[in-house]
């Protein structure tokens, strides 16, 4: 690198900023989320992961509130909350319902195959 463009780097790189949420003063680059505000500001990573954390909650709830407080599939209900997953589609990421532990735990085990679970299916109801 050129004398200006290694100074450059150098200062982009091994600068220190606060996190807007925290307010804990951390390396850039590595305790920062790649994510930044137009207006500058930085989150570091732990407050990322909790905004993810938060976010998912935010997605879960409403789902649920949609699907009418039971599970997308065999429509068991529960006060606990916890007991239901936000199943999600583990090649595109796309959050696709809300699942009582079972039927999430069900489809993982057929590795969210629609052909292996129409099948099972058709064997059930042949052999009643």
């Amino acid at each position: 690198m050129s004398g200006s463009r290694c100074h450059y780097y150098f200062q982009k790189h091994n600068s220190h900023h606060d996190c807007r949420n925290c307010v804990i003063s951390l390396q850039v680059g590595v305790n920062w989320s790649a994510s930044r505000k137009a207006n500058g500001d930085y989150i570091c990573n732990g407050c990322a992961s909790e905004r993810a954390r938060e976010n998912k909650e935010h997605r879960k709830a409403s789902l649920f509130e949609r699907q009418g407080l039971m599970c997308a599939i065999c429509e068991r209900t529960s006060k606990d909350r916890a007991a239901f997953h936000l199943d999600h589609c583990h090649r595109s990421g796309k959050h696709r319902g809300v699942l009582c532990s079972g039927c999430n735990q069900t489809l993982g085990l057929m590795m969210d195959n629609p052909a292996w679970l129409r099948r099972a299916a058709e064997y059930l109801e042949q052999v009643d």
